[in-house]
């Protein structure tokens, strides 16, 4: 899209966790590319949320998009030829005919409601609440602050303007309605419970809620499809509800695309639920887990809570696998699709344990100062990488040749030979006959094959109903 260095531009870097427990630093670590040599941006970076949102709409609008704002949709019916729906701006209703609909409506879609899908899970009794403040102390602008009492669990993110905080709390006064908390209860809760020199000078904004564990049973309906927090809701202590929204979003367009523009057929967006729905219930398992552990008052679990996590976290924070690891599930750069039905192989000879499997996301690694594995990817569609190390083998040229007559607008394909620069992959992936590997245009794999089969990648193609895919 063109738009990261705007982002990092209005992102704070965070640089270093500090824990407190009862007003004291119990631990306190720095980190500096932790994702390094996994993706172009290794640092973690920490922007507002309507910030995000404001670089996006600006990216539409330059591209001649506008955002209609004051609209709601108020009731959707499926046709024979797609939705129809019925929308209000202004007091006035208007009719909308589509072929799809996408409700990215929010934790109470009214999509999700007019197609009467289930949201089944839970809500938690404890009350939530986050803010963004301007605070008076004196911790560094970079560091990321954890604040642990007896009952109590706040964190402090920094935003990149001097002062400004994201602040989120775990509130244990669970008989209190969320709509009676005042500022004054939050000042106090900062400024007083937690044993810290702090002052909050300015509230921005605050909200006190019920946080919900949820995940629909579906996310497709015939034409219509769930994204985002009208599919899932998870508690923050992952930090994963918005960037799985956008990994859904990604996920289900580039489909829509290849079937508006491109003549793939309807099937292909079957592979949205079947990707997305095991992603969204496995985070839903995991952030419970680390939700219940934050807030639970069990003694023992508030011993290793306050005595135990933060040093085991330093231990292992000293490794670097652990870091990396822990960035590539943060980032979610480690999602894959093992189970979809878009994976195909035609594999007789195997790759090694490095080279990425059909579902896997195409990875990431520098190749030189100037060139990463990425820069073989060369559009936004798919991308047919074909490793020749055999000029006898005559194979990827008959491929290059059906290709060349039957015009597929869709798939570009991509020439890797030792002497490009490419050896490293080469060796790295143990390929030693001429191979193939279709990437999708969300960068996971496709399908693999080594040796390279004309007739395997077109039975492959065909099964999976790939347009203009016969011989």
């Amino acid at each position: 899209m063109g738009v990261a260095d705007e982002f990092l531009k209005s992102a704070q870097r965070a640089e270093n966790v500090t824990f407190y427990v009862s007003g004291k630093i119990a631990q306190q670590f720095y980190f500096t590319k932790p994702g390094e040599g996994e993706t172009k941006f290794p640092n973690i970076y920490l922007l507002e949320q309507y910030e995000t949102e404001k670089l996006l709409i600006d990216f539409l609008v330059s591209h001649g998009e506008k955002v209609k704002w004051n609209t709601r949709l108020t009731d959707t019916k499926e046709n024979g030829d797609g939705v129809a729906s019925v929308i209000c701006r202004n007091g006035k209703a208007y009719d909308v005919s589509a072929d799809y609909l996408i409700g990215a409506d929010g934790a109470s879609s009214t999509v999700r409601e007019q197609l009467k899908i289930a949201f089944h899970g839970k809500t938690f009794p404890q009350n939530f609440m986050l803010a963004d403040v301007y605070l008076d102390w004196d911790s560094p602008q970079h560091h990321i602050v954890t604040a642990m009492e007896k009952n109590q669990v706040m964190g402090f993110f920094p935003f990149k303007e001097k002062n400004k905080y994201r602040i989120f709390s775990f509130l244990h006064d669970s008989e209190k309605d969320v709509d009676a908390f005042s500022e004054n209860d939050i000042k106090d809760n900062t400024e007083n419970l937690l044993g810290l020199n702090i002052k909050i000078k300015r509230f921005i904004w605050f909200s006190v809620f019920r946080l919900h564990s949820r995940s629909v049973e579906a996310f497709r309906k015939n034409s219509c499809f769930l994204a985002g927090d009208s599919a899932h809701v998870y508690s923050p202590a992952g930090a994963q509800g918005m960037n799985t929204g956008i990994q859904d979003a990604y996920n289900l367009a580039w489909k829509l695309a290849m079937v508006l523009k491109s003549g793939f057929p309807n099937r292909l967006l079957e592979s949205y639920d079947e990707e997305r729905k095991p992603i969204a219930r496995n985070l839903l398992k995991n952030t419970d887990l680390a939700f219940q552990f934050t807030v639970s008052k069990n003694p023992f679990f508030r011993f290793i809570r306050l005595r135990i996590f933060p040093l085991a976290l330093k231990i292992l924070l000293s490794s670097s696998f652990v870091r990396k690891t822990g960035f590539l599930r943060l980032s979610q750069l480690n999602i894959k699709y093992p189970d979809s039905g878009m994976n195909g192989s035609g594999a007789r000879r195997s790759f090694s344990a490095d080279a990425p499997s059909p579902g896997d996301r195409f990875p990431f690694f520098p190749l030189s100062d100037r060139q990463t594995s990425l820069d073989l990817l060369k559009n936004t569609g798919f991308n047919l990488l074909m490793f020749n190390v055999d000029s006898s083998d005559t194979e990827l040229d008959a491929i290059k040749s059906w290709k060349n007559r039957t015009e597929l607008d869709w798939l570009t394909m991509i020439d890797v030979e030792p002497c490009s620069g490419y050896a490293q992959i080469i060796q790295k992936w143990n390929i030693r006959q001429n191979s193939i590997m279709l990437i999708r245009p969300d960068i996971h794999v496709a399908y693999r094959s080594q040796p390279a089969s004309l007739r395997d990648f077109q039975s492959y193609l065909s099964e999976n109903n790939y347009p203009d895919s016969a011989p």
